[in-house]
């Protein structure tokens, strides 16, 4: 049996491919335990375990953006650069010389806009590779590199300020999740061992994964929490279903699901590169209670809002074309009706007020960045490039409120 799992993640890191379809609102389905009742208060690592630091490399220190309260950081995968684009003026700044953007993650940038995170990888032929982890400071363009483990599933990023979640495989055997100091190049192991995939972290400190180690299609698959504070996992549903995608609401209030019904297997075929969608449903964390929504047969989801009103998702048609650019849709929690965006794209991203998208196009010499505006529901090209490997992250780099 072919491990579906990981040809998932694969596609789901490398693509972003959206649809739409109208949802329809239902009453709420039996109560699910509250999350909430569990959830341990957040708590500083207690012992961290040293990893060796490589020598700084130095980047510019004054480059553009320190004049910015926002910027499209359009990241070149496999290179080792980044274009900086102002989303008002459309000016650009560039980042080079950096170690090779390998990999992100669900939350690459801190919550304040200070730092990126990414891994990098030293041989991309699969021979004694070397992974590290690079922390760009944005408004000075140094970055500091931390050697670690091979990076093992897909790679969250920062809960808050100043800690990375991480899965690694220490010693090339063992799975387990580190919270990654930034400011110490520490770490804490959180679990031992981490099943392969994760999707989100509460304000609390809770992260959502798969309770699946084996990654196979078949048996029913639950829906965990686990805990930055290393406390025992939660089981958020035990139901018949093979619970396979989740998004955590930036609040941690809600938790929107997709699941498989495993007895419709052999009349669906799950697709080649995502789990088919046989059941949608939004969980509200402190009352347990689940309402259903209707999402597209092979649907991706993508990000929520900043406010956690809306949350983006993919659709993959007929499990067709998998590296081509989708609608991309836009669901209202509280009507549970959705809308699609003009033109098409993939890996869109949220602007911090969530008042417009940035999205990646292809076109026939290279790709596109997008900016759309949701309330005049106009698009505008931005960048133009004739590279194909293209993922746009919207930042804010000051508070709001700064002068």
């Amino acid at each position: 049996m072919v491990n579906k799992a990981r040809i998932c993640l694969m596609f789901m890191l490398l693509m972003g491919m959206l649809g739409c379809r109208s949802l329809e609102s239902a009453d709420a389905v039996p109560r699910t335990p509250s999350l909430t009742e569990n959830a341990p208060a957040v708590t500083s690592p207690a012992t961290t375990t040293p990893v060796a630091i490589t020598t700084p490399p130095l980047g510019p220190e004054n480059y553009g953006l320190e004049t910015l309260d926002e910027a499209i950081l359009v990241l070149v995968l496999g290179g080792a650069r980044i274009i900086a684009i102002d989303p008002l003026e459309g000016t650009q700044h560039e980042i080079d010389n950096l170690p090779n953007i390998m990999r992100t993650g669900r939350r690459p940038v801190s919550p304040n806009g200070q730092w990126l995170v990414y891994v990098t990888i030293s041989d991309t032929e699969m021979v004694d590779r070397e992974y590290a982890l690079v922390f760009l400071e944005l408004m000075t363009g140094v970055s500091t590199t931390y050697s670690v483990p091979p990076v093992s599933g897909e790679m969250f990023g920062f809960f808050n300020n100043e800690y990375v979640l991480l899965p690694v495989l220490e010693n090339n055997t063992t799975r387990v999740l580190w919270l990654f100091d930034v400011f110490q190049g520490t770490h804490t192991v959180v679990q031992e061992p981490f099943p392969y995939w994760m999707s989100g972290v509460s304000p609390e400190g809770n992260y959502l994964y798969i309770a699946d180690e084996a990654g196979y299609i078949g048996e029913q698959v639950d829906l965990m929490s686990g805990s930055i504070t290393g406390s025992p996992p939660v089981n958020l549903t035990s139901d018949p279903l093979r619970e396979r995608q989740a998004l955590w609401s930036p609040d941690g209030s809600k938790i929107v699901v997709l699941a498989e019904d495993p007895a419709q297997d052999a009349a669906s075929p799950p697709c080649y590169c995502l789990e088919r969608t046989d059941t949608a449903y939004i969980l509200d964390v402190v009352s347990g209670d689940r309402h259903e929504i209707t999402l597209p047969q092979y649907a991706l989801l993508v990000a929520f809002s900043p406010d956690g009103s809306q949350f983006m998702y993919h659709d993959f048609g007929k499990c067709e074309a998998c590296a081509a650019d989708k609608p991309i849709c836009i669901l209202n929690v509280e009507t549970r009706q959705s809308e699609c965006i003009e033109p098409q794209g993939r890996f869109p991203k949220w602007s911090p007020t969530g008042e417009k998208l940035a999205f990646i196009q292809a076109f026939s010499e290279g790709q596109r960045l997008f900016i759309h505006n949701l309330r005049t529901n106009t698009s505008q090209i931005f960048y133009e490039t004739e590279e194909t490997n293209l993922l746009p992250l919207w930042v804010r780099l000051r508070p709001a409120n700064d002068p």
